[in-house]
């Protein structure tokens, strides 16, 4: 009984690689580089700035936080799964001109909004990227950059305020001192 055991045993443990091997997909990396916290009348919410590498490649996103629904107006909160992505680049020199970029939209107000690549998923950001509009927005005590994806009648908007985009280029470039050489 105990030969039998074993033997099950070593054929189990010779059997584990093949089948560990044969499983294709991998869950994708999410390696932050800056994240803040922002507490708001609507809750709690995190804008992050991070790599994604895939296939060898690096690929930088900032998450514009979890977008609302609604119209260009009004936005009601009622999806805490769903991420806004910005696609910020391929190498870090890029994301941080992304981010300056969009820093600069807060001097030099557009007039008509400025679109950027990203995607709205779980989790993690898809390789089939569309256009996000990015619009400067005057609240009561301050400007906010407006991030929205149009779903058929309605909007999906997530807002950045100027201090957390000054924050992510801050953070960015502080990993950039860290990690000369990605």
């Amino acid at each position: 009984m105990r030969t039998i055991r074993n033997a099950v045993a070593v054929l189990l443990l010779a059997v584990l690689p093949v089948l560990a091997s044969a499983q294709g997909k991998k869950i994708p990396q999410r390696i932050e580089i800056s994240s803040l916290e922002i507490e708001d009348v609507t809750g709690t919410d995190e804008i992050e700035v991070f790599n994604s590498p895939a296939n060898g490649a690096n690929h930088y996103y900032l998450s514009a936080g979890h977008p609302g629904i609604g119209d260009k107006v009004v936005q009601v909160m009622i999806d805490p799964a769903s991420e806004l992505f910005i696609y910020l680049g391929d190498t870090l020199e890029d994301a941080i001109k992304t981010l300056e970029g969009l820093k600069a939209l807060f001097k030099n107000a557009p007039e008509e909004p400025v679109e950027y690549q990203g995607c709205l998923c779980v989790g993690f950001p898809k390789e089939n990227l569309e256009p996000v509009s990015v619009s400067l927005v005057k609240v009561l005590l301050g400007k906010n950059l407006q991030f929205s994806v149009k779903r058929g009648e309605y909007y999906r908007a997530a807002y950045v305020s100027k201090s957390s985009v000054s924050s992510m280029l801050s953070g960015a470039k502080f990993y950039r001192k860290l990690h000369p050489k990605e």
